[in-house]
């Protein structure tokens, strides 16, 4: 419960401090259409997504935040009941700071590579979901990453090394899957979480050394 606290918080604050939601100008075509082909892939969408009037992410659709500059830096689709899978065009999402889809049991399948070309990325939230199979190496390009949290979900495999690059890391979470091996470190791998200095929340490190 304390976590789950901790993470309502900082989403919140997150969504009071991201005010530059724009009203005016049209949300930028690359985001656009991302989203659009996005949503495709889901059933059960927010009314506002499924509106015909509703055009502009950036202005109109529930969870979307946009900077100055027309591009989506925030999209929180917490709990919204979405089906479906995540599809490649979250990578063309270049601006996006904040990812939390959690709490929506019925989106899974693989978790694309794509999410590997958000640098810009801070907080990726994918709690109690239904992801599946092996967790993306690319997942260890999102060097600007603090708050990661693929906990509750269906991933299998073992840990990809590349995860001990997110040097800014402070939270990791990846609890409640199925993952198998060792935990991957620097000496064996070139890359491990033991170059994770500033984690300080690494629940399933102790349940995987258990196993092995």
């Amino acid at each position: 419960m304390a976590a789950k606290g901790r993470l309502f918080f900082l989403l919140l604050v997150l969504c009071l401090f991201a005010g530059s939601r724009i009203t005016a100008a049209a949300t930028n075509p690359q985001d656009a259409a991302a989203l659009k082909s996005m949503k495709k892939k889901w059933s059960n969408l927010p009314k506002s997504w499924t509106k015909k009037s509703s055009n502009d992410p950036c202005d109109q659709w529930d969870g979307v935040i946009c900077n100055g500059n027309s591009r989506v830096t925030l999209l929180n689709l917490f709990g919204m009941s979405l089906k479906g899978t995540l599809s490649d065009d979250i990578g063309s999402l270049t601006e996006l700071r904040v990812l939390d889809l959690s709490s929506n049991k019925d989106l899974g399948g693989p978790l694309t590579p794509a999410i590997g070309k958000l640098i810009q990325l801070t907080h990726l939230v994918l709690i109690g979901c239904s992801f599946s199979g092996t967790v993306p190496n690319e997942l260890g390009n999102l060097a600007q990453l603090e708050f990661f949290a693929l906990n509750s979900n269906k991933f299998t495999g073992s840990i990809p090394p590349s995860l001990g690059k997110l040097s800014k890391v402070t939270w990791l979470d990846l609890a409640n899957n199925s993952l198998t091996g060792r935990l991957p470190n620097s000496r064996d791998n070139g890359a491990g979480l033991d170059q994770l200095l500033n984690a300080d929340h690494l629940p399933f490190v102790a349940i995987l050394t258990k196993i092995c």
